[in-house]
């Protein structure tokens, strides 16, 4: 595996909406990854979200998903399911940009060879910057299995001694 992605995107100001940015502080604090990774949280992207996956091997985003499932349940879409549903159903404001872009991606040669979409069926997208309890409570299974997707690709992933800070601003200006 040569270049691995994993991109949280979401709305920080929109409650569970912000899971992505949110895991992907988690995620720098609590894991060492190996050189393949890059972190990346891309906030809410539109058809530029491209330019953060260019040429990977494997691209994870990470995202809150509106779904009838309860809130905090794991679910993850491949990158064909992405596609068959992005361009013409508009599930919510990111949606579109992440389906698109991987089209874009395709059409000009550098699209990433595996997609995953890893996240959590949302609780609430109400304005405010706090997780719900629900979506909060699963956040470190999803953490875990997105640590595993990539191990499975041979990639290292250790554990410091003791976490980082996280830099989760949205919650302390609240």
């Amino acid at each position: 595996m040569r270049r691995i992605v994993i991109a949280g995107i979401g709305n920080v100001l929109l409650g569970d909406d912000g899971l992505g940015p949110y895991a992907i502080e988690q995620l720098a604090s609590r894991y060492d990854f190996g050189p393949e990774v890059e972190l990346v949280d891309a906030g809410t992207p539109a058809l530029d979200f491209g330019l953060y996956f260019a040429d990977a091997d494997l691209l994870i985003v990470v995202d809150a998903v509106k779904s009838t499932a309860p809130a905090g349940m794991p679910l993850s879409y491949s990158r064909e399911e992405i596609l068959r549903h992005s361009a013409p159903l508009r599930v919510d404001a990111h949606s579109p940009a992440l389906g698109h872009a991987l089209m874009f991606g395709d059409f000009a040669g550098g699209s990433p060879r595996e997609v995953l979409l890893m996240g959590l069926a949302i609780g609430n997208n109400d304005p405010g910057t706090q997780l719900t309890g629900a979506v909060r409570a699963s956040l470190p299974a999803l953490l875990e299995s997105i640590v595993e997707t990539v191990r499975a690709r041979g990639v290292s992933v250790t554990r410091p001694r003791e976490p980082r800070p996280t830099h989760i601003w949205w919650e302390k200006a609240a």
